[in-house]
């Protein structure tokens, strides 16, 4: 991956488009961090409220993932603020009618229902025997009551669709407390990532499951030590996290959370941020770009969010169908050349469709359910994938090599300590684990520690392909 690389945004459709422009000219920030920032902050504007029918057996939502490496101190928290303004404000507002309106109001029902329970509750105390009591009333009274009292827990709890540097066990409730949808937003997602790696938790393991759970909307437990387990039936999260490029990189090398899963969901990238003067006349950021872009968003987010039951885009067959082809494109490289990083790449595909649906909601806004999504839009989001994909590989080109080398170097322990120095292709795949694609890997990455050579059967038999150590 070149330098020149950067991020395809004339794909975008023409809002997001326009508005990364004038925010990467206006903050002096390459195109990639303000074009990524408005993917995710459309697809947590979405949330859970809109569906797309992937599979005959499936139905997708349009939530992503996105994990970049941005250097501090130079736009990447100005950008992020200005991208999501309109769901910062959501919240926002979304806190100060709680204040004002359900907060009162529910504690004041508390009171009441906490009263009319001690009555109740008195009417059974036996202090007034004279009293005739129909206990099979006084115990319906208080159920509705009391589940009642159990209900004003969530009116209690402030509404909060952004979490930042959240625990798992903090994400659980947040989620449960606000329709099962959450937008896990970091500018600097170091403490956070560090949090997934297990440097908070008592054993120190990877931390990530309840990630996994959250972008595939799969039905997932909380158990708690001091209270009731968390039952979350769909919950769907959308991510931006920045961090330092260095820590990117420890967690591109971790095996776990490759081999796991989340950084497969993840669309990473390098955001590039670096130094750059500020002008003598500093450049405004249009106001009608802006106000179309964050209009888009706002009603994205009074369309879908909080919906108690999603939306579904229209049978997509011709968006499917590049959907479909992609994925078979894919098929040679991950039984090939990109085989270690095979639960990377089988994402691609996935991926490409739910990004297809966050383009799909740019161009029809509250009206995205009632289209289907076009097959310009998958080839847009397709090709946007790609990018991700070059932006990967860059990523995890340290570790693979690392990987590479740990697999050699066991391959040429086999060799030497079994067949003394040499043995054919065949006998390797058959009885050392190593096959005939991963040794010619090895051989194109090390030629001078490994050779394969050709080698005449003395009985007259087909000739054997033979591993030789240099």
């Amino acid at each position: 991956m070149t330098p020149g690389d950067e991020f395809p945004a004339d794909l975008l459709p023409d809002r997001a488009r326009s508005f990364a422009y004038e925010v990467a000219c206006s903050f002096r920030v390459p195109i990639e961090l303000p074009a990524v920032s408005i993917l995710a902050a459309a697809s947590a504007a979405i949330g859970r409220g809109l569906r797309i029918q992937s599979t005959p057996d499936e139905l997708m939502h349009a939530n992503l993932y996105f994990l970049g490496a941005a250097k501090s101190g130079d736009g990447k928290s100005r950008t992020i603020k200005q991208v999501a303004a309109s769901i910062l404000d959501y919240q926002k507002n979304a806190i100060a009618y709680w204040r004002h309106e359900t907060e009162p109001e529910a504690l004041a029902e508390r009171k009441l229902l906490e009263v009319e329970i001690k009555k109740l509750q008195g009417l059974l105390s036996g202090r007034k025997p004279a009293l005739i009591v129909d206990r099979g009333q006084i115990k319906a009274d208080l159920r509705d009551k009391l589940r009642r009292l159990k209900e004003l827990e969530d009116d209690l709890r402030s509404p909060q669709y952004i979490v930042e540097d959240c625990t798992v066990e903090s994400l659980a409730p947040a989620l449960a407390a606000n329709n099962e949808e959450i937008f896990s937003l970091s500018a600097d997602a170091g403490k956070v990532l560090l949090n997934l790696l297990g440097r908070y938790n008592k054993e120190g393991e990877i931390d990530d499951n309840f990630y996994l759970k959250s972008f595939s909307g799969d039905h997932h437990i909380v158990n708690r030590n001091s209270h009731h387990p968390i039952i979350l039936n769909e919950p769907i999260m959308s991510l931006l996290w920045l961090a330092q490029p260095d820590l990117l990189t420890r967690v591109f090398q971790n095996t776990r959370l490759l081999v796991g899963g989340l950084l497969a969901r993840c669309l990473s990238f390098d955001a590039k941020i670096e130094p750059t003067e500020i002008p003598k006349i500093p450049r405004r950021i249009d106001q009608q770009v802006k106000t179309e872009y964050h209009d888009r968003i706002r009603e994205l987010m009074d369309t879908y969010l909080r919906r108690n039951s999603s939306l579904r885009i229209p049978d997509s067959p011709e968006a499917l169908e590049v959907i479909r082809c992609y994925h078979n494109t894919l098929v040679a490289d991950r039984l090939g050349s990109l085989a270690d990083i095979n639960p990377i790449v089988a994402r691609w595909h996935e991926l490409a469709l739910r990004l297809a649906m966050v383009l799909h909601t740019f161009i029809y806004g509250k009206n995205a359910h009632q289209f289907p999504v076009d097959e310009d839009t998958a080839r847009n989001a397709v090709s946007i994938i790609d990018w991700f994909a070059k932006q990967e590989l860059h990523l995890l080109q340290p570790s693979r090599e690392a990987q590479k080398e740990e697999r050699l170097n066991r391959l040429i322990r086999i060799l030497q300590q079994r067949y003394n120095g040499r043995a054919p292709i065949r006998d390797l795949g058959l009885r050392n684990g190593f096959e005939r694609d991963e040794i010619e890997q090895l051989v194109k990455a090390f030629p001078a520690r490994i050779a394969i050579k050709t080698t005449k059967n003395p009985q007259g038999g087909r000739p054997s392909d033979v591993v030789h150590v240099l």
